[in-house]
């Protein structure tokens, strides 16, 4: 995923809680430089359930099309 609005650490940890809050979300991996959130999923995620999250948690965020 491409997250926006992300600028310290804490953002990224921000972030990664507010992904495995999803059900289906097993691990993140997010790259503060890059605004990139990596996830790994053990069932079918609702892209619009991940950009919830996100927006809940005061960011904005898109799967990425290579994602799909």
């Amino acid at each position: 995923m491409e997250v926006s609005g992300m600028s310290c650490r804490r953002c990224a940890e921000v972030v990664s809680a507010a992904l495995k809050q999803v059900p289906g979300v097993v691990k993140t991996t997010v790259d503060l430089d890059s605004g990139w959130a990596l996830l790994t999923i053990n069932d079918y995620v609702r892209e619009e359930d991940l950009v919830r999250a996100l927006e809940e948690a005061g960011y904005s965020a898109r799967v990425a099309e290579m994602a799909r």
